[in-house]
Protein backbone atom coordinates (compact mmCIF):
# COMPACT_ATOMS: atom_id res chain seq x y z
CA UNK A 1 0.00 0.00 0.00
CA UNK A 2 0.74 3.33 -0.70
CA UNK A 3 0.82 6.07 2.37
CA UNK A 4 2.46 9.34 3.22
CA UNK A 5 6.49 9.90 3.52
CA UNK A 6 8.50 10.59 6.70
CA UNK A 7 10.43 13.43 8.44
CA UNK A 8 10.23 16.58 9.24
CA UNK A 9 6.97 18.61 8.11
CA UNK A 10 3.63 18.26 6.52
CA UNK A 11 2.23 14.81 5.08
CA UNK A 12 0.95 14.87 1.35
CA UNK A 13 -2.54 12.54 0.37
CA UNK A 14 -2.29 9.40 0.48
CA UNK A 15 -1.81 7.89 -3.01
CA UNK A 16 -3.73 4.91 -4.85
CA UNK A 17 -2.93 1.32 -2.78
CA UNK A 18 -0.35 -1.09 -4.71
CA UNK A 19 -1.17 -4.65 -3.51
CA UNK A 20 2.38 -5.35 -1.48
CA UNK A 21 4.40 -2.44 -1.03
CA UNK A 22 3.90 0.25 1.23
CA UNK A 23 5.85 4.07 0.51
CA UNK A 24 5.61 6.40 3.58
CA UNK A 25 7.63 9.79 3.61
CA UNK A 26 8.35 10.82 7.20
CA UNK A 27 9.23 14.86 7.25
CA UNK A 28 10.83 17.32 10.05
CA UNK A 29 9.62 20.34 10.92
CA UNK A 30 11.57 23.99 11.09
CA UNK A 31 10.92 26.80 13.10
CA UNK A 32 12.02 29.91 14.55
CA UNK A 33 11.97 -9.46 27.58
CA UNK A 34 12.14 -12.45 24.89
CA UNK A 35 10.61 -15.26 26.65
CA UNK A 36 7.80 -13.35 27.10
CA UNK A 37 7.53 -11.64 23.94
CA UNK A 38 4.27 -13.38 22.83
CA UNK A 39 2.44 -12.61 26.06
CA UNK A 40 2.97 -8.81 25.44
CA UNK A 41 1.22 -6.22 23.96
CA UNK A 42 1.74 -5.86 19.73
CA UNK A 43 2.63 -1.72 20.13
CA UNK A 44 5.80 -0.55 21.78
CA UNK A 45 8.12 2.49 21.63
CA UNK A 46 6.63 4.17 18.80
CA UNK A 47 7.80 2.83 15.19
CA UNK A 48 6.16 3.19 12.08
CA UNK A 49 3.03 0.84 11.30
CA UNK A 50 1.34 -0.65 8.24
CA UNK A 51 -2.62 0.68 7.91
CA UNK A 52 -3.12 -2.59 9.47
CA UNK A 53 -1.23 -0.70 12.86
CA UNK A 54 1.98 -3.64 11.99
CA UNK A 55 5.23 -2.59 12.88
CA UNK A 56 7.62 -1.89 9.75
CA UNK A 57 11.45 -2.64 10.05
CA UNK A 58 14.15 -4.12 8.56
CA UNK A 59 14.86 -7.83 9.02
CA UNK A 60 18.39 -7.86 9.58
CA UNK A 61 18.55 -11.33 9.53
CA UNK A 62 17.23 -11.67 5.27
CA UNK A 63 19.92 -10.82 3.07
CA UNK A 64 18.92 -8.24 0.53
CA UNK A 65 20.49 -5.67 -1.91
CA UNK A 66 20.99 -2.95 1.33
CA UNK A 67 21.15 -5.67 3.50
CA UNK A 68 24.43 -7.40 4.00
CA UNK A 69 25.65 -9.92 6.93
CA UNK A 70 23.04 -8.05 8.71
CA UNK A 71 24.35 -4.76 8.26
CA UNK A 72 22.04 -1.78 6.76
CA UNK A 73 24.30 -0.38 3.36
CA UNK A 74 23.96 3.46 2.91
CA UNK A 75 25.51 5.79 -0.45
CA UNK A 76 25.65 9.06 0.36
CA UNK A 77 25.57 11.34 -2.89
CA UNK A 78 28.95 13.37 -4.00
CA UNK A 79 27.48 16.11 -5.00
CA UNK A 80 26.53 17.11 -1.57
CA UNK A 81 25.08 20.53 -0.40
CA UNK A 82 25.03 23.95 -3.22
CA UNK A 83 25.49 26.54 -0.14
CA UNK A 84 28.75 25.25 2.38
CA UNK A 85 27.59 24.11 5.71
CA UNK A 86 29.05 26.57 8.20
CA UNK A 87 31.36 25.46 9.90
CA UNK A 88 35.04 23.13 10.40
CA UNK A 89 33.10 19.87 9.66
CA UNK A 90 32.18 18.25 6.08
CA UNK A 91 28.41 17.01 5.93
CA UNK A 92 29.89 13.46 5.26
CA UNK A 93 31.43 13.14 8.61
CA UNK A 94 28.40 14.78 10.68
CA UNK A 95 26.44 12.05 8.52
CA UNK A 96 28.93 9.74 9.97
CA UNK A 97 28.51 11.00 13.48
CA UNK A 98 24.91 10.20 12.88
CA UNK A 99 24.74 7.28 12.44
CA UNK A 100 27.23 6.31 14.94
CA UNK A 101 25.05 7.92 17.57
CA UNK A 102 22.62 5.12 16.92
CA UNK A 103 25.36 2.47 16.70
CA UNK A 104 26.31 3.52 19.77
CA UNK A 105 23.28 2.97 21.82
CA UNK A 106 23.21 -0.02 24.80
CA UNK A 107 22.09 -3.15 23.31
CA UNK A 108 20.87 -2.37 19.86
CA UNK A 109 21.47 -4.61 16.65
CA UNK A 110 21.57 -2.76 13.83
CA UNK A 111 24.82 -1.92 12.21
CA UNK A 112 25.10 0.36 9.36
CA UNK A 113 28.01 0.01 6.49
CA UNK A 114 28.68 2.54 3.79
CA UNK A 115 28.11 1.40 -0.09
CA UNK A 116 31.16 1.12 -1.80
CA UNK A 117 29.95 -0.78 -5.05
CA UNK A 118 25.94 -0.12 -5.66
CA UNK A 119 25.31 3.41 -6.34
CA UNK A 120 22.54 5.82 -6.84
CA UNK A 121 21.59 9.38 -8.79
CA UNK A 122 18.52 9.85 -7.67
CA UNK A 123 15.80 8.62 -4.80
CA UNK A 124 14.04 5.64 -5.85
CA UNK A 125 12.08 3.13 -4.03
CA UNK A 126 12.64 0.13 -5.81
CA UNK A 127 16.35 0.11 -6.39
CA UNK A 128 17.18 -1.10 -2.44
CA UNK A 129 19.98 1.83 -2.59
CA UNK A 130 19.41 3.75 0.60
CA UNK A 131 20.36 6.91 -0.98
CA UNK A 132 21.08 9.87 0.90
CA UNK A 133 21.33 13.47 -0.76
CA UNK A 134 20.43 17.17 -0.66
CA UNK A 135 18.01 18.63 -3.52
CA UNK A 136 15.75 21.50 -4.08
CA UNK A 137 12.44 22.06 -4.77
CA UNK A 138 11.43 18.20 -3.52
CA UNK A 139 10.77 19.71 0.21
CA UNK A 140 8.58 22.59 1.08
CA UNK A 141 10.25 25.69 2.12
CA UNK A 142 10.31 24.82 6.21
CA UNK A 143 10.37 21.40 5.33
CA UNK A 144 14.33 20.70 6.36
CA UNK A 145 14.54 17.11 5.43
CA UNK A 146 12.33 14.25 4.84
CA UNK A 147 13.04 10.19 4.65
CA UNK A 148 11.07 8.37 1.89
CA UNK A 149 10.37 4.37 3.08
CA UNK A 150 9.30 1.36 1.13
CA UNK A 151 8.64 -1.76 2.66
CA UNK A 152 6.78 -5.37 1.48
CA UNK A 153 4.87 -7.38 3.95
CA UNK A 154 6.10 -4.93 7.22
CA UNK A 155 9.62 -5.37 6.33
CA UNK A 156 11.82 -2.19 5.03
CA UNK A 157 12.68 -2.63 1.47
CA UNK A 158 14.49 0.97 0.76
CA UNK A 159 14.49 4.24 2.47
CA UNK A 160 15.68 7.50 0.99
CA UNK A 161 16.89 10.60 3.02
CA UNK A 162 16.05 13.78 0.73
CA UNK A 163 18.05 17.17 2.78
CA UNK A 164 16.29 20.59 2.05
CA UNK A 165 18.98 22.84 -0.53
CA UNK A 166 16.85 25.60 -1.23
CA UNK A 167 19.65 28.28 0.22
CA UNK A 168 16.68 30.39 0.20
CA UNK A 169 14.89 29.35 2.70
CA UNK A 170 17.50 26.51 4.82
CA UNK A 171 21.15 27.68 5.51
CA UNK A 172 23.17 24.62 7.02
CA UNK A 173 25.96 24.74 9.64
CA UNK A 174 28.26 22.44 11.95
CA UNK A 175 29.26 24.06 14.35
CA UNK A 176 29.69 23.85 17.84
CA UNK A 177 27.49 25.41 19.35
CA UNK A 178 24.93 25.71 16.84
CA UNK A 179 24.35 28.72 14.99
CA UNK A 180 21.22 30.72 14.93
CA UNK A 181 19.39 30.68 11.73
CA UNK A 182 20.96 27.59 10.38
CA UNK A 183 19.85 24.15 10.92
CA UNK A 184 22.34 21.53 11.92
CA UNK A 185 23.67 18.84 9.64
CA UNK A 186 24.41 16.29 12.05
CA UNK A 187 20.93 16.74 14.79
CA UNK A 188 18.67 16.77 11.40
CA UNK A 189 20.43 13.61 10.22
CA UNK A 190 20.47 11.69 12.99
CA UNK A 191 16.43 12.35 13.06
CA UNK A 192 16.01 11.10 9.56
CA UNK A 193 18.64 7.99 10.33
CA UNK A 194 15.85 6.97 12.64
CA UNK A 195 13.52 7.17 10.42
CA UNK A 196 15.46 5.33 8.22
CA UNK A 197 15.82 2.67 10.85
CA UNK A 198 11.93 2.52 10.70
CA UNK A 199 11.04 4.63 13.92
CA UNK A 200 7.84 7.09 13.74
CA UNK A 201 7.88 10.46 15.17
CA UNK A 202 7.60 11.28 18.90
CA UNK A 203 5.51 13.01 20.98
CA UNK A 204 8.67 13.63 23.64
CA UNK A 205 9.50 17.05 22.35
CA UNK A 206 13.11 17.02 23.52
CA UNK A 207 13.85 13.32 21.64
CA UNK A 208 15.47 13.07 18.49
CA UNK A 209 12.24 11.81 16.72
CA UNK A 210 10.46 14.30 17.66
CA UNK A 211 8.54 15.90 14.61
CA UNK A 212 9.69 19.62 15.59
CA UNK A 213 13.37 21.27 15.84
CA UNK A 214 14.33 24.23 15.92
CA UNK A 215 16.93 26.19 13.77
CA UNK A 216 20.57 26.30 15.50
CA UNK A 217 19.67 23.73 18.04
CA UNK A 218 22.10 21.17 18.37
CA UNK A 219 20.24 19.30 20.92
CA UNK A 220 19.34 16.53 18.56
CA UNK A 221 22.77 15.06 17.76
CA UNK A 222 21.68 13.61 21.72
CA UNK A 223 19.96 10.63 21.49
CA UNK A 224 17.34 10.23 24.32
CA UNK A 225 15.95 8.12 26.80
CA UNK A 226 12.80 7.63 24.01
CA UNK A 227 14.51 7.62 21.44
CA UNK A 228 16.89 4.67 22.89
CA UNK A 229 13.30 2.95 24.30
CA UNK A 230 11.79 3.08 20.89
CA UNK A 231 14.90 1.80 19.14
CA UNK A 232 15.34 -1.18 21.69
CA UNK A 233 11.89 -2.11 20.84
CA UNK A 234 12.38 -2.43 16.83
CA UNK A 235 15.77 -4.35 17.45
CA UNK A 236 16.00 -5.95 20.51
CA UNK A 237 18.91 -7.68 22.13
CA UNK A 238 18.08 -11.83 22.06
CA UNK A 239 18.31 -11.60 25.82
CA UNK A 240 18.26 -7.91 27.03
CA UNK A 241 20.03 -8.24 31.21
CA UNK A 242 20.04 -3.98 31.45
CA UNK A 243 16.33 -3.26 30.61
CA UNK A 244 13.02 -3.87 31.66
CA UNK A 245 9.63 -2.57 30.30
CA UNK A 246 6.19 -1.53 31.86
CA UNK A 247 2.69 -3.03 30.31
CA UNK A 248 -0.61 -1.95 31.19
CA UNK A 249 -4.32 -1.05 29.44
CA UNK A 250 -6.04 2.16 29.29
CA UNK A 251 -10.26 2.56 28.70
CA UNK A 252 -11.68 6.02 28.03
CA UNK A 253 -14.51 6.24 29.88
CA UNK A 254 -16.95 3.71 28.44
CA UNK A 255 -15.02 3.14 24.89
CA UNK A 256 -13.96 0.48 24.49
CA UNK A 257 -10.88 1.51 21.50
CA UNK A 258 -8.65 3.18 22.88
CA UNK A 259 -5.67 3.08 19.78
CA UNK A 260 -2.89 5.74 20.01
CA UNK A 261 -2.75 7.01 23.01
CA UNK A 262 0.28 8.37 24.04
CA UNK A 263 1.66 6.59 27.81
CA UNK A 264 4.95 7.84 29.35
CA UNK A 265 7.60 6.75 31.90
CA UNK A 266 8.49 9.38 33.30
CA UNK A 267 12.19 9.93 35.89
CA UNK A 268 9.83 10.69 39.21
CA UNK A 269 12.18 13.33 40.66
CA UNK A 270 12.33 15.12 37.16
CA UNK A 271 9.54 14.06 34.64
CA UNK A 272 11.79 13.95 32.03
CA UNK A 273 10.00 11.08 29.22
CA UNK A 274 12.36 8.06 30.07
CA UNK A 275 10.17 6.32 27.39
CA UNK A 276 6.85 6.35 25.33
CA UNK A 277 4.42 4.29 23.65
CA UNK A 278 1.07 4.39 21.97
CA UNK A 279 -1.94 2.11 22.85
CA UNK A 280 -2.93 -0.72 20.46
CA UNK A 281 -6.70 -0.88 19.71
CA UNK A 282 -7.50 -2.53 22.79
CA UNK A 283 -5.75 -0.25 24.87
CA UNK A 284 -2.97 -2.16 25.57
CA UNK A 285 0.73 -0.33 26.11
CA UNK A 286 4.29 -1.77 26.34
CA UNK A 287 7.30 0.76 27.27
CA UNK A 288 10.74 -1.04 26.35
CA UNK A 289 14.26 0.07 26.56
CA UNK A 290 13.99 1.25 30.60
CA UNK A 291 16.88 1.51 32.91
CA UNK A 292 16.35 -0.68 36.36
CA UNK A 293 14.32 2.25 38.83
CA UNK A 294 11.01 3.49 39.60
CA UNK A 295 9.39 5.57 37.32
CA UNK A 296 5.86 7.13 37.01
CA UNK A 297 3.25 6.61 34.55
CA UNK A 298 1.09 8.97 32.57
CA UNK A 299 -0.93 9.62 29.74
CA UNK A 300 -2.39 12.70 27.74
CA UNK A 301 -4.24 12.92 24.08
CA UNK A 302 -2.31 12.95 21.24
CA UNK A 303 -2.12 16.41 20.18
CA UNK A 304 -1.70 16.08 16.41
CA UNK A 305 -1.85 13.04 14.60
CA UNK A 306 -0.43 14.36 10.99
CA UNK A 307 3.00 13.78 12.02
CA UNK A 308 2.51 9.82 12.47
CA UNK A 309 1.83 6.93 10.37
CA UNK A 310 -2.17 6.88 9.85
CA UNK A 311 -2.77 3.63 12.05
CA UNK A 312 -2.49 6.63 14.58
CA UNK A 313 -5.37 8.65 13.21
CA UNK A 314 -7.56 7.35 15.11
CA UNK A 315 -6.49 8.42 18.77
CA UNK A 316 -9.00 9.93 20.78
CA UNK A 317 -8.54 13.51 20.84
CA UNK A 318 -10.80 15.19 24.08
CA UNK A 319 -8.75 13.59 26.86
CA UNK A 320 -7.17 14.39 30.03
CA UNK A 321 -4.10 14.41 30.66
CA UNK A 322 -3.40 12.14 33.86
CA UNK A 323 -1.10 10.73 36.16
CA UNK A 324 -1.55 6.23 36.23
CA UNK A 325 -1.76 4.48 39.40
CA UNK A 326 -2.69 6.54 42.04
CA UNK A 327 -1.70 5.11 45.31
CA UNK A 328 -5.19 6.36 46.74
CA UNK A 329 -7.63 5.68 43.48
CA UNK A 330 -10.48 7.17 45.55
CA UNK A 331 -8.79 10.59 45.53
CA UNK A 332 -9.53 13.25 42.37
CA UNK A 333 -5.78 14.46 42.35
CA UNK A 334 -4.26 11.59 44.04
CA UNK A 335 -0.57 10.82 44.57
CA UNK A 336 0.55 8.81 41.84
CA UNK A 337 2.29 5.42 42.39
CA UNK A 338 5.83 4.59 41.43
CA UNK A 339 6.34 1.63 39.37
CA UNK A 340 9.72 -0.37 39.78
CA UNK A 341 11.29 -1.59 36.78
CA UNK A 342 13.54 -4.61 37.17
CA UNK A 343 15.99 -5.53 34.33
CA UNK A 344 14.86 -8.56 32.03
CA UNK A 345 11.14 -8.91 32.88
CA UNK A 346 8.03 -6.71 32.11
CA UNK A 347 6.23 -4.95 35.43
CA UNK A 348 1.93 -4.44 34.96
CA UNK A 349 0.93 -1.21 35.90
CA UNK A 350 -2.35 -3.05 35.50
CA UNK A 351 -5.78 -1.00 33.92
CA UNK A 352 -6.66 2.33 34.38
CA UNK A 353 -9.04 4.91 32.96
CA UNK A 354 -8.99 7.97 31.54
CA UNK A 355 -11.87 11.06 31.61
CA UNK A 356 -12.93 12.48 28.73
CA UNK A 357 -12.05 16.46 28.13
CA UNK A 358 -14.87 18.88 29.44
CA UNK A 359 -16.11 20.16 26.01
CA UNK A 360 -15.35 23.67 25.05
CA UNK A 361 -17.36 26.17 25.89
CA UNK A 362 -18.31 25.48 29.01
CA UNK A 363 -18.17 27.11 32.35
CA UNK A 364 -14.19 26.78 33.84
CA UNK A 365 -14.46 24.96 36.94
CA UNK A 366 -11.45 26.23 38.49
CA UNK A 367 -10.35 29.57 36.37
CA UNK A 368 -10.38 32.10 39.95
CA UNK A 369 -9.23 31.28 43.05
CA UNK A 370 -12.43 31.02 44.30
CA UNK A 371 -12.97 27.76 42.62
CA UNK A 372 -9.66 26.62 43.10
CA UNK A 373 -8.98 22.96 43.13
CA UNK A 374 -7.72 20.90 45.89
CA UNK A 375 -4.58 18.74 45.53
CA UNK A 376 -2.87 17.00 47.74
CA UNK A 377 1.23 17.27 48.41
CA UNK A 378 3.01 14.57 46.13
CA UNK A 379 -0.08 14.21 44.13
CA UNK A 380 -0.15 14.94 40.25
CA UNK A 381 -3.26 17.53 38.73
CA UNK A 382 -4.17 17.45 35.03
CA UNK A 383 -5.53 20.42 32.73
CA UNK A 384 -6.15 21.95 29.70
CA UNK A 385 -5.79 25.37 28.35
CA UNK A 386 -9.65 26.63 26.78
CA UNK A 387 -9.29 30.08 26.01
CA UNK A 388 -6.07 32.59 25.50
CA UNK A 389 -3.90 33.29 29.06
CA UNK A 390 -6.55 30.98 30.52
CA UNK A 391 -5.88 30.34 34.39
CA UNK A 392 -6.27 27.24 36.66
CA UNK A 393 -6.17 27.37 40.17
CA UNK A 394 -5.30 24.34 42.89
CA UNK A 395 -4.88 24.60 46.51
CA UNK A 396 -3.02 22.86 48.73
CA UNK A 397 -2.20 22.80 52.47
CA UNK A 398 1.11 22.38 54.22
CA UNK A 399 1.80 21.39 57.70
CA UNK A 400 5.23 22.45 58.00
CA UNK A 401 7.19 25.14 56.38
CA UNK A 402 9.92 22.32 54.51
CA UNK A 403 10.96 23.35 50.70
CA UNK A 404 8.22 21.97 48.05
CA UNK A 405 9.04 21.33 44.04
CA UNK A 406 5.94 22.87 41.83
CA UNK A 407 6.34 21.24 38.29
CA UNK A 408 4.56 21.77 35.39
CA UNK A 409 4.99 19.53 32.16
CA UNK A 410 3.20 19.82 28.80
CA UNK A 411 6.13 20.78 26.01
CA UNK A 412 8.05 18.06 27.24
CA UNK A 413 5.61 15.40 26.52
CA UNK A 414 4.36 16.85 23.07
CA UNK A 415 1.69 19.53 24.08
CA UNK A 416 0.73 23.00 22.63
CA UNK A 417 0.55 24.55 25.86
CA UNK A 418 2.96 26.94 27.13
CA UNK A 419 2.21 28.28 30.63
CA UNK A 420 3.71 30.01 33.59
CA UNK A 421 3.24 29.08 36.92
CA UNK A 422 3.11 30.79 40.23
CA UNK A 423 2.56 30.24 43.60
CA UNK A 424 -0.32 32.72 46.31
CA UNK A 425 -1.22 33.23 49.53
CA UNK A 426 -4.19 31.40 50.23
CA UNK A 427 -6.43 34.25 49.86
CA UNK A 428 -4.84 34.66 45.92
CA UNK A 429 -4.01 38.46 46.45
CA UNK A 430 0.18 37.96 46.98
CA UNK A 431 2.57 36.58 44.85
CA UNK A 432 4.68 34.40 46.90
CA UNK A 433 7.10 32.83 43.76
CA UNK A 434 6.97 32.57 40.38
CA UNK A 435 8.54 30.82 37.04
CA UNK A 436 8.36 31.05 33.16
CA UNK A 437 10.69 28.53 31.39
CA UNK A 438 13.16 26.39 32.71
CA UNK A 439 15.64 27.04 29.46
CA UNK A 440 14.11 29.66 27.37
CA UNK A 441 14.91 30.43 23.80
CA UNK A 442 15.86 33.81 24.36
CA UNK A 443 19.27 32.42 26.30
CA UNK A 444 21.65 31.60 23.61
CA UNK A 445 23.48 29.06 25.54
CA UNK A 446 19.79 27.05 25.25
CA UNK A 447 18.80 27.71 21.85
CA UNK A 448 22.09 26.70 20.37
CA UNK A 449 23.70 24.43 23.10
CA UNK A 450 23.46 20.59 23.87
CA UNK A 451 21.00 20.89 26.18
CA UNK A 452 18.21 22.86 24.19
CA UNK A 453 15.33 25.20 25.43
CA UNK A 454 12.55 23.74 27.92
CA UNK A 455 9.62 26.83 28.11
CA UNK A 456 7.91 24.09 30.59
CA UNK A 457 7.72 26.36 34.18
CA UNK A 458 9.18 24.58 37.24
CA UNK A 459 9.96 25.98 41.10
CA UNK A 460 12.79 23.94 41.81
CA UNK A 461 12.53 24.72 45.66
CA UNK A 462 9.30 27.07 46.99
CA UNK A 463 9.63 27.56 50.86
CA UNK A 464 6.15 28.05 52.65
CA UNK A 465 6.59 30.72 55.13
CA UNK A 466 3.97 29.22 57.38
CA UNK A 467 1.82 26.27 57.48
CA UNK A 468 -1.70 27.10 55.83
CA UNK A 469 -3.70 27.49 52.71
CA UNK A 470 -1.99 28.45 49.79
CA UNK A 471 -2.86 29.10 45.55
CA UNK A 472 -0.99 27.82 42.65
CA UNK A 473 -1.99 29.26 39.25
CA UNK A 474 -1.32 27.51 36.05
CA UNK A 475 -1.73 30.44 33.58
CA UNK A 476 -1.28 30.38 29.54
CA UNK A 477 0.96 33.13 28.03
CA UNK A 478 0.25 34.78 25.15
CA UNK A 479 2.25 32.34 22.52
CA UNK A 480 0.63 29.44 24.02
CA UNK A 481 -1.79 27.40 22.31
CA UNK A 482 -5.66 26.99 23.50
CA UNK A 483 -8.76 25.43 22.51
CA UNK A 484 -7.64 22.22 21.23
CA UNK A 485 -7.05 18.76 23.48
CA UNK A 486 -3.45 19.47 22.05
CA UNK A 487 -2.94 22.35 24.78
CA UNK A 488 -3.02 20.28 28.19
CA UNK A 489 -0.33 19.91 30.82
CA UNK A 490 0.47 18.43 34.07
CA UNK A 491 1.13 19.73 37.72
CA UNK A 492 3.00 18.40 40.30
CA UNK A 493 3.56 19.55 43.93
CA UNK A 494 5.96 17.17 45.57
CA UNK A 495 7.67 18.06 49.13
CA UNK A 496 11.68 17.85 48.97
CA UNK A 497 12.14 17.19 52.26
CA UNK A 498 12.14 18.55 55.82
CA UNK A 499 13.34 22.52 56.63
Amino acid sequence: MRGPPRGSGPHPPAMPPHPWTRYLRRALAAAAAAACAAALPAVAGVTMTDPDGNPIRWDLDIEQANVVQGEVTWFLDPRGVTEEPLGDVTEQDALYAAFAAWESLPGGQIRFQEETDRRATERNAKDRVNFISWRKFVLGPFTLAATFSASENGVLTDADVVMNDQERFVHWATTTPGTGGHADVQAVLTHEVGHLCGLDHSPVAGATMSYYIRVGSISGRTLEGDDASSYLDAYPPGLDTEHGSIVGTLRVGRRRTARGIPVFALDPATLEPAGCSFTDDTGLFRITGLAPGPYLVAAAPLADTGPYSTWWSASPARLEAAFLGAADPEAEDGVPAEVIVRAGVPVVAGEASLRKARRRGRRDPDGDPEHARGILLGAGAGGAFERALDEDWFRFHVDGTGPLEIRVIAWGIGSAADADLAVFDGAGEEVLAASFDQRPALDVANANGDAGVDPDPLLTSFDPPAPGDYLVRVRAQPQSGYGSPGAFYLLRIRPLGPP
